[in-house]
């Protein structure tokens, strides 16, 4: 089965991505009301990690059988698929949010061996126009890509030989890079965006000549790493805003004290809009973009995680 699932714009509907839902659902829902989502002809791009830490899991993973929902293959879903098929990753489910499916129906089993198995870890989008987008899970290993010699584009990530043969390069410590990897936005990993976190991402994409690894590529769309708003590097932009944690009160799994700043991020390529949406507000909002060149000299450098 195909890593790469490719979709053509369907005439006069509209395409939205959005980050980690991580079981809550009733933040798709409340997106879906406040975007006025027509399921005959729009579609909701996940960009992975569907189920664990939030309160709704089953709900979500039935979202997979609506023909307007598409997800991509998070670390989330891939422990729990291995969980019931014997892989490795499957171990750390349980510990990661997994435990939902002890108070799960029956048939969440089944849906997690049967469609799980199905998600791809890219889906591109092309527009009648010649323009595409891409959505993945969490990073392609861009420091492998500068050794390489070679640069993204839309042709590399065609060819799903090329494709596997980064997104499936492993970490130290973990799996694979597509659904793994945080070197790109480790550093804004729940911090505030402000002027000085902005200009050390800059220096850090200096160093390791990200800009010259992202190429020609169109524009990523990625969740895994929490940010506290939308965060543009390069051609990639992070929109997991930590939805799970955006419900007050005890949560069935933990409980919950959200500061304001955390949903579910729906992002609209085409038209370039972004909202922020949990059970209490629906609203538009940007993402903070870092200016890789024309540095201060003295920004402390960003070293990558060890």
């Amino acid at each position: 089965m195909s890593k790469i699932l490719t979709l053509n714009e369907i005439p006069g509907g509209r395409d939205f991505v959005c980050g980690d839902i991580h079981g809550a659902y009733s933040c798709v829902m409340a997106a879906l009301k406040g975007l006025n989502f027509d399921k005959t002809k729009d579609r909701l791009i996940c960009a992975g990690d569907l189920v664990d830490r939030g309160p709704q899991n089953y709900e979500c993973i039935q979202l997979l059988a609506e023909k307007w929902f598409f997800c991509c293959l998070g670390n989330h879903e891939d422990m729990a698929y291995q969980h019931f098929t014997g892989g490795y990753m499957g171990q750390w489910w349980g510990g990661n949010g997994g435990h939902w499916i002890n108070h799960a129906p029956q048939e969440a089993e089944g849906i997690i061996r049967h469609e799980f198995a199905k998600l791809p870890y890219l889906i591109t989008v092309k527009n009648a126009d010649g323009t595409r987008f891409h959505a993945l899970h969490a990073e392609l290993p861009l420091q492998k890509i500068v050794r390489m010699n070679i640069q993204l584009s839309d042709e590399l990530l065609e060819n799903e030989g090329k494709f596997l043969e980064l997104a499936e390069t492993y970490g130290a410590g973990d799996g694979v890079s597509v659904l793994w990897a945080r070197s790109l936005f480790y550093s804004a990993y729940r911090a505030e965006q402000n002027d000085t976190l902005l200009r050390k991402l800059a220096k850090q994409a200096e160093m390791y000549k990200y800009e010259q690894a992202f190429g020609t590529v169109s524009p990523i769309f990625s969740g895994h790493t929490i940010v506290q708003r939308p965060l543009t590097i390069g051609a990639q932009t992070n929109i997991d805003t930590c939805a799970y944690d955006s419900y007050t009160g005890d949560g069935p799994y933990a409980p919950y004290f959200p500061k304001g700043w955390e949903g579910l991020t729906v992002v609209e390529p085409r038209a370039g809009k972004y909202w922020l949406v949990n059970d209490r507000e629906f609203r538009e909002t940007t993402p903070a973009v870092v200016v890789i060149k024309e540095l201060d000299q003295n920004v402390e450098t960003v070293k990558e995680r060890p």
